[in-house]
């Protein structure tokens, strides 16, 4: 580099796949008059290059740009009138294009006690692009599993986790947590006697009541136990 020589360098940058880069690339740049002794300072080289107009460009920029590393360069237009220095345009500053974090969520389940083995579902959020296939590479979806089996008790929550799998060159995966509930026995609430009719040819009593199931299972058992208040013999 000769003593009448600027050098421009753009600002290293970052951002994430699918976000616009903020603030955008425009001013972002040091300025340098590179000489035999002391070099002048970013303020000096900026005010003698006042006249002109440093443009930066990289393809970084596009929003879908795959995540990794792109240089930037600079351009310099304009007249100038300080005949000390001329100008060297340097390719020197990235934008590095970073994973984006693509979520993993599990639904809830409800299991009966001594069922299958359920298969797990999930959904993914977070697309910079609503399913962005054009932008993935070496995708493999992940798994989610809980541990349980048939034998897993009644009354048990089970944690539903994921793992695995790969998101591809623009993304990884977070992984987040559902539950899966096995039902205890159902109880019977709000028991209550409607109406009380009695049958003229068998001298019958019919007592219909109202109640609650909770929870509602597929398949409920439930055992009524009749008390004879006369010292009889109690009838289930």
């Amino acid at each position: 580099i000769s003593d009448k020589t600027y050098v421009i360098t753009a600002d290293n940058r970052t951002r994430i796949y699918g976000e616009a880069l903020s603030p955008v690339l425009g001013s972002g740049w040091t300025c340098q008059a590179a000489t035999t002794g002391a070099a002048l300072n970013d303020a000096a080289c900026k005010t003698d290059l006042a006249s002109r107009t440093v443009t930066l460009a990289s393809n970084g920029t596009d929003v879908l740009a795959d995540a990794g590393t792109y240089p930037i360069t600079s351009s310099v237009t304009g007249s100038y009138t300080t005949a000390d220095y001329e100008i060297v345009n340097s390719n020197g500053g990235s934008i590095t294009v970073t994973k984006r974090p693509l979520y993993v969520t599990p639904n809830n389940l409800t299991v009966n006690a001594g069922s299958s083995t359920p298969t797990h579902t999930f959904n993914y959020s977070n697309w910079a692009n609503a399913f962005d296939g054009e932008h993935m590479v070496d995708f493999t979806p992940p798994t989610c599993s809980s541990g349980f089996t048939a034998n897993t008790p009644r009354g048990t929550n089970l944690v539903i986790t994921c793992s695995g799998g790969s998101a591809g060159n623009n993304y990884y995966f977070v992984y987040e947590t559902a539950t899966l509930t096995v039902p205890g026995l159902s109880t019977v609430e709000n028991l209550t006697p409607a109406e009380v009719s009695a049958n003229p040819s068998t001298g019958m009593v019919t007592v219909p009541f109202a109640f609650n199931v909770n929870p509602f299972l597929n398949v409920c058992y439930a055992t009524l136990l009749v008390r004879d208040l006369t010292g009889g013999e109690d009838q289930v």
